[in-house]
């Protein structure tokens, strides 16, 4: 009885590499959508501190105004930049989970056809096997004779 042996083992492994690279992709594009979030966090916590800072003033002056108002414009621009940002990297998200569904289909299909073919030399063996006990058996009857 020989041993079971898949013929398409390397693309299953391929296939099973390809499926940790887009693991590994989606995990980086989620960590840096996530740090694009973090960071319009901070600035929006900036700006509402800078906002707190000059209205606890006791003296505000035009200058105090000025450096504020310029500051909460160079704050929206660059929210507004994170922003575009954010939303591209969800959308390389929304691409990166199909490319990763279908790694895993693929893999999973390669997969079930191993499992296929196991079961059916396993049945072939299983039969062989049953075979032989069968042949040894009548041979030990006919000596018996």
């Amino acid at each position: 009885m020989k041993a079971f042996h898949f013929r398409l083992e390397r693309i299953l492994e391929w296939h099973a590499a390809r499926l940790l690279v887009e693991e590994a992709e989606l995990r980086r594009i989620t960590a840096q959508a996530v740090e694009l979030e973090r960071a319009a966090m901070v600035l929006d916590q900036g700006r509402t501190e800078a906002e707190n800072g000059v209205r606890l003033l006791a003296q505000i002056n035009g200058s105090d105004l000025t450096a504020l108002a310029a500051y909460r414009l160079s704050a929206e621009k660059r929210r507004q930049i994170l922003r575009e940002k954010l939303i591209e990297t969800q959308k390389l998200v929304i691409g990166q989970r199909g490319k990763l569904m279908e790694a895993r289909r693929k893999h999973r299909l390669v997969e079930k056809l191993r499992e296929r073919r196991v079961t059916e030399w396993t049945m072939e063996s299983n039969r062989e096997i049953e075979q032989n006990a069968s042949e040894s058996h009548l041979a030990r009857l006919s000596r018996e004779k």
